[in-house]
């Protein structure tokens, strides 16, 4: 096995994960959420709980990894087959950014919204964001990038040619994170690509994993400073802009776990629908975002909306990735359904060993795991167009 595999070994980051979220979790007092205005709704027990979830996800992906041998055989796709796979997800995703400008620019986004934005024009980003809205199931196809960038990765270590789609892919995804206040969109393709590259290193890569490391702060600080320091807190927050964004940072994955506890005291435990479990299936024209609950029509990612503005602040609104299982199944079946996620992520760790079309949707999904204290990113729309490509690579017979 390659040590760059072994480092990645889903267990070993699930648990450092886990632990510093919940560790994160401990040690933020009344006082810090005070500061920003939420109340604390969460307990020891309830931290304890939490910790049961994550244990019983690690056991899952424990259990898939194992295996007797990690001899790696011969690769179960050609790298010509490789490429044309590529050249095809890269046309896709060019297709679907060119739809969603496109509509972007039909609703009246110009080149001065544009320049309003990289300027940093206050609120600029909020007036810009009312352009951008996509069309399930067509600008999803930017949604690709992912999967499209962990063969990228995977091509620049078979030798072939990979800078010039990565970097349409890198301005592309930028351009739409600066656009649209989601920094998430930078780590759709910057991770992929990072992951593969460690997995397939045949040595310890200390550059690749000091830039993976030190990128998340230097990203996540860059759009603190565009979002909140020059729009609001330049002239409010009482501390330098390091401060600033070090509590932001703890802020954001801490008010995550808290905002989780918030919904299921507010809103009680399932089953019901599987909104945060299966959200692709609510993005999709098919299904639709409305659900019955009772003699009542709901809008999940309304409510959402709605409830931060009404019991917590708005600028923290992620759900929790486990806390929202709750929501949707219990304690008990949230238990079974994160074990037998991690059982599926575990079994394709260890096929990627042997098998790159594995590795492919592996490093895919791999900033899931990164995510899970924030939110559910396996069952998200965000995560559904590369998971379907994925499975298409793995079904589909060699030639």
């Amino acid at each position: 096995m390659n040590s760059g595999a072994g480092i990645l070994k889903p267990t070993r980051i699930a648990f450092l994960v886990s632990s510093v979220s919940i560790t994160g979790a401990l040690l933020f007092t009344s006082e810090n959420f005070n500061n920003i205005r939420t109340p604390k709704m969460y307990d020891n027990y309830d931290l304890v709980m939490l910790g049961v979830l994550s244990t019983l996800f690690i056991f899952g992906l424990l259990v898939g990894s194992r295996r007797n041998s990690y001899t790696v055989k011969n690769d179960g796709i050609s790298i010509r087959e490789v490429i044309g796979i590529e050249k095809l997800l890269f046309t896709l995703v060019l297709l679907g950014y060119a739809i969603w400008v496109g509509l972007a620019t039909n609703r009246g986004l110009g080149i001065q919204q544009v320049a309003d934005v990289i300027s940093l024009r206050t609120n600029s980003v909020v007036e810009t964001k009312a352009f951008l809205k996509g069309i399930a199931g067509i600008t999803s196809l930017t949604q690709i990038s992912p999967i499209l960038s962990a063969i990228l990765g995977y091509l620049r270590f078979k030798g072939e040619k990979w800078r010039v789609h990565f970097s349409v892919l890198a301005f592309l995804g930028t351009f739409r994170a600066l656009l649209n206040a989601e920094r998430l969109s930078i780590f759709e393709f910057l991770v992929p690509f990072l992951v593969i590259s460690l997995f397939y290193s045949k040595r310890v890569q200390v550059r690749t994993i000091f830039f993976s490391i030190v990128s998340f702060p230097i990203i996540f600080s860059l759009f603190e400073f565009t979002r909140s320091w020059t729009n609001y807190y330049a002239n409010t927050f009482q501390g330098s802009f390091i401060d600033f964004v070090t509590f932001r940072l703890f802020s954001y994955y801490v008010t995550a776990v808290n905002n989780g506890f918030l919904l299921i005291q507010e809103e009680g435990v399932g089953p019901r629908h599987p909104y945060y479990s299966f959200n692709f299936l609510y993005e999709f024209p098919i299904y639709g975002e409305e659900v019955e609950i009772g003699n009542e029509i709901y809008n999940p990612r309304e409510g959402l909306i709605t409830f931060f503005e009404y019991y917590s602040n708005p600028e923290f609104n992620n759900p929790g990735g486990l806390a929202s299982l709750v929501l949707d199944y219990g304690w008990p079946i949230s238990g079974l359904y994160i074990s037998l996620v991690g059982l599926l992520i575990g079994v394709l760790w260890r096929k990627s060993i042997s098998d790159p079309r594995y590795a492919f949707l592996y490093c895919a999904l791999f900033l899931g795991i990164l995510e899970l204290p924030r939110y559910f990113f396996f069952g998200s729309s965000r995560f559904f167009p590369s998971l379907i490509v994925g499975v298409v690579i793995l079904i589909r017979k060699p030639k």
